[in-house]
């Protein structure tokens, strides 16, 4: 028991590790034109909107318990 002590009192005090934050080099994010800018949010919009209307389908005919193709619920929507 006292062995036991005595080495993890060893290890404890005198860690063979240390932990450091380092910066990983990488290459500046900046984008010059303006599609670089501009794709990423307009993909992620139309992917929600795409989404959204799916899912609104879905709750319409889980409600209504009939068939609304997704064509015939854009068009609703669009008019609101």
């Amino acid at each position: 028991m006292v062995l036991n002590d005595s080495v993890a009192q060893q290890h404890v005090s005198k860690p063979a590790w240390s932990v450091k934050l380092k910066f990983f080099p990488h290459p500046s994010l900046t984008t010059e034109s303006v599609a670089g800018r501009v794709a990423p949010v307009f993909i992620l919009a139309s992917l929600m909107f795409n989404f959204v209307v799916i899912l609104m389908s879905l709750v319409r005919q889980r409600e209504g318990n009939g068939q609304t193709s997704h064509v015939e619920y854009l068009f609703a929507f669009v008019k609101c």
